[in-house]
């Protein structure tokens, strides 16, 4: 037998055991009605004990059909289809940080020395663009940005660091610093490039 299928008839063995003991009790108190001539109450636990008899009778007889019934084995489930694998994302097949410092100089140089974030990036993927590695062109997971324009944001930050860039320009706008026009000159002429 199945393990629910004992479990439904150790609940009918539970539910004659708590009748029977009702019946015990209900007896008890008649022997007591009847030793104080109390008729009426014998006549109302009486029809109670026999009451409570026939159920158990109709419960015995429920957990005979049961024992008889013959329950197929439970089905285990198969376990669910492995999901294909997600290809991992290795960050050496992303395009370097430091391959954005020269497009993002050179960029705002083209645009006169400053521009809004969009405009710098619209025109860093003009001219590198090609470059970019299929993961560069994934969403972030957050959803909010390519993976190449973060790449590109982090190295702006970097620029801003060492001075290349402005700290001061306004929110959302880029701007190189004279520092930054001297670096990309250098780096134009094959010339090291120190800050």
């Amino acid at each position: 037998m199945t393990n629910g299928h004992d479990e439904i008839a150790t609940a009918l063995r539970r539910v004659i055991d708590t009748l029977q003991q009702r019946l015990a009790e209900a007896k008890r108190r008649i022997t007591i009605a009847t030793e104080k001539d109390d008729w009426r109450a014998v006549k109302q636990l009486t029809d109670q004990a026999s009451a409570i008899g026939e159920f158990i009778k109709k419960v015995e007889q429920l957990s005979s059909d049961w024992s008889q019934i013959k329950l197929p084995e439970p089905v285990t489930p198969k376990p669910p289809p492995p999901k294909p694998p997600t290809p991992e994302l290795i960050p050496l097949k992303r395009t370097p940080q430091d391959a954005f410092r020269l497009p993002i100089l050179e960029a705002l140089v083209d645009m006169g020395g400053r521009g809004t974030v969009d405009a710098v990036l619209r025109r860093v993927e003009q001219k590198i663009g090609f470059k970019f590695t299929p993961w560069d062109k994934q969403m972030l997971p957050s959803g909010v940005m390519l993976r190449w324009r973060n790449t590109a944001q982090w190295c702006r930050l970097v620029l801003v660091h060492e001075g290349l860039l402005s700290s001061t320009s306004p929110r959302g706008v880029w701007e190189i610093t004279p520092a930054g026009r001297g670096y990309l000159e250098r780096a134009n002429r094959g010339l090291p490039r120190s800050k």
